[in-house]
């Protein structure tokens, strides 16, 4: 490990994911207590939104992670990073997708001021989760494809559009299953 910056080695490829993992593991711990301390069993679709959450957090998570890695010139654990991010946002997609097509989709209830606020964030949330999947892949493309001056200039808008969605996103669960 290079103890100057705190960062592991180039032959450490686990380093960010680990980091990433053990952070969206304690958010799933934390935020599943009530469902498993309760006298009943949780059912799958009290946990998929859950594991969702978990998912698109540790996306998150990877995402600064590869932001801060570049920032510090550390190419390596950037394209890792990034790598992983996209792997978590692609099973975040896939579950959501068979929760919604099992499940269907979960109204909000509550009235008042939250109504519009929700809507407001659901809308911006979804126009701009739809908009980042194309980003996201090209901007690795263009990574992958050692194209770094295109890829930085797509990463610029990717990079703030995807973490606004992770945040929402959290938001989004918080104000349907927790309030």
């Amino acid at each position: 490990m290079n103890t100057e910056r705190g960062i592991p080695s180039a032959r450490s490829p686990l380093g960010p994911i680990l980091v990433a993992v053990a952070a969206g593991g304690a958010i799933l711990i934390l935020l599943s207590w009530p469902l498993f301390s309760a006298s009943v069993a949780p059912s799958l679709e009290d946990v998929l939104p859950l594991l969702n959450t978990s998912l698109i957090l540790m996306s998150g998570a990877c995402l600064v992670l590869g932001r801060h890695f570049i920032a510090q010139g550390c190419v390596i654990h950037h394209k890792r990073s990034m790598i992983t991010a996209a792997v978590f946002a692609a099973l975040f997609l896939i579950v959501y997708v068979t929760r919604w097509a099992t499940f269907g989709t979960k109204a909000f209830t509550e009235q008042g001021w939250l109504r519009p606020f929700y809507l407001t964030i659901l809308t911006s949330h979804t126009l701009l989760a739809i908009a980042i999947v194309p980003l996201v892949l090209i901007a690795l493309r263009r990574a992958l494809k050692r194209e770094f001056l295109k890829h930085r200039r797509i990463a610029r808008w990717t990079f703030p559009f995807w973490l606004y969605v992770v945040l929402t996103g959290w938001v989004i669960y918080w104000m349907l299953y927790r309030l």
